[in-house]
């Protein structure tokens, strides 16, 4: 269990904009009355091209640098975006196979835990950006994940007769998942229990049918033994019901007979979930 409270912010993804300004320095001064220190990487604000992100090279030093503190317990992603797949290749593993710490974001950072477990065997954290850290109920989770392995509380609702999951957790940002398909980021894993949620940035009404093709092309891929399948709470305009769900894996017969959730309190909504990807999970 962790006792220090040293976060470190930094941008992997797109960096903090001027807009965010106010909210940063707010979430600083509650999470202090907490008892956390933060501290933020050198190119957090630095955006030079337009992707909105800090160059390659100056995301992966702010990276390798928090794992390379000492003083850094926690490495926090500041926000999503779209291109933190760029930065893998360039990724020294080793420094953080040396230096294992807590390392926790969503989103677009999906990407980089899922690399970090499959190439570190570290357990990483599938909660929530730094930026989402002004929600309490979000904070109260994340604290009682990190600090006392206390994860997956509250109303499981399941789709599925079988309520018994049991199973290492893997999952987060559907596209963006897929985006490692093919690479040596994504490893093949038995026994997983697969969390899946995704971002209404499309037209209207192209959502359902962008989501079926990328779930598809998951399944198809057969990276996952699936053993359990949780599905994260949708936003309102992404019209994703129990039936459309329900109508979605019953196309799959390796889906059949294992325990389903969905409307989990994880994903783009106002309330994250903090959730730990490569821990074992057995709950009935």
């Amino acid at each position: 269990m962790l006792v220090r409270k040293n976060i470190r912010v930094i941008c992997p993804s797109s960096s903090f904009n001027k807009k965010d300004f106010k909210k940063i320095d707010e979430i600083k001064n509650k999470m202090q009355n907490k008892g956390f220190q933060v501290t933020f990487g050198e190119n957090v604000f630095k955006s030079d091209n337009d992707l909105k992100c800090a160059s390659i090279d100056e995301r992966v030093n702010d990276l390798h640098n928090a794992f390379l503190d000492k003083d850094v317990d926690i490495i926090m992603c500041g926000k999503g975006g779209f291109n933190v797949n760029q930065i893998l290749p360039y990724i020294d593993f080793n420094i953080i196979k040396k230096n294992p710490k807590v390392i926790c974001g969503f989103s677009d950072n999906t990407a980089l835990l899922i690399a970090i477990y499959m190439k570190c065997n570290l357990v990483t954290y599938l909660g929530p950006n730094y930026i989402n850290l002004e929600d309490n109920k979000t904070l109260k989770y994340f604290i009682d994940c990190i600090y006392n392995d206390n994860y997956l509380p509250g109303k499981m609702n399941f789709l599925s007769s079988n309520k018994n999951l049991e199973g290492v957790i893997v999952g987060g940002n559907l596209c963006t998942i897929n985006l490692l398909q093919g690479t040596e980021y994504l490893k093949h894993k038995r026994n997983v229990i697969i969390f899946l949620e995704d971002d209404d940035n499309y037209k209207k009404g192209a959502f359902y049918r962008e989501f079926i093709r990328n779930f598809d092309s998951l399944m198809q891929s057969n990276v996952f033994e699936v053993r359990g399948l949780v599905f994260g709470k949708f936003q309102k305009s992404c019209n994703i019901t129990r039936r459309k769900l329900y109508k979605l894996i019953g196309q799959y017969e390796k889906l059949k007979n294992i325990p389903v959730v969905y409307d989990y309190e994880f994903g783009h909504n106002k309330i994250v979930r903090t959730i730990p990807i490569g821990e074992f999970l057995k709950k009935s």
